[in-house]
C-alpha cells in the first residue's frame, strides 16, 4: 500500500474524471445522482445513485452487463453493533437505504465505457 500512495492523486483525478462524465451525461428522470457540494471535495470511492425500484434498475443492470454495488444495504442503526444504542425508527434513512445502488468508478475503466454506461443509464425507464 506504501507504493500504492505514490499514485493516491493520479488514481483520485482519473476517479473525478469519471464522476464528471456521470454527472454531466446522465439525464435520467428515474435516477438520482450523487450530491456535490461546491466547497466540499469527494474522492468518489464509490459513485452511488438512487432509483426508486432497486430491484427493476438491477434486472436492468444485469441485462446491460454493467456491475454494480450495494454498500448501504441497511442503515447502520439496524446492525447489531449498533443495537444497544436504540436508536428510533428513521423513516427518511430506511427508504434510502433501500434506493441506493452503486455504479462502476474505478481508475483503470475505460473512458468509452463510462459514456456507454451513461448512454444505457440514459435509456432506462
Amino acid at each position: 500500500l506504501c507504493i500504492k500512495l505514490e499514485y493516491l492523486n493520479k488514481l483520485l483525478v482519473k476517479r473525478k474524471n469519471i464522476a464528471k462524465i456521470y454527472q454531466e451525461s446522465i439525464i435520467n428522470d428515474n435516477i438520482k445522482l450523487p450530491f456535490s457540494h461546491k466547497n466540499a471535495e469527494h474522492t468518489y470511492n464509490q459513485f452511488t445513485l438512487r432509483v426508486k425500484n432497486r430491484n427493476k434498475f438491477i434486472k436492468y443492470l444485469e441485462s446491460n452487463a454493467i456491475p454494480y454495488g450495494i454498500y448501504y444495504s441497511k442503515p447502520i442503526y439496524k446492525y447489531k453493533a449498533y443495537s444497544k444504542n436504540n436508536y428510533r425508527k428513521l423513516p427518511i434513512v430506511e427508504q434510502i437505504s433501500k434506493e441506493c445502488i452503486s455504479i462502476p468508478i474505478y481508475p483503470e475503466l475505460a473512458i468509452r465505457d463510462v459514456k456507454k454506461i451513461c448512454t444505457i443509464l440514459n435509456k432506462y425507464e
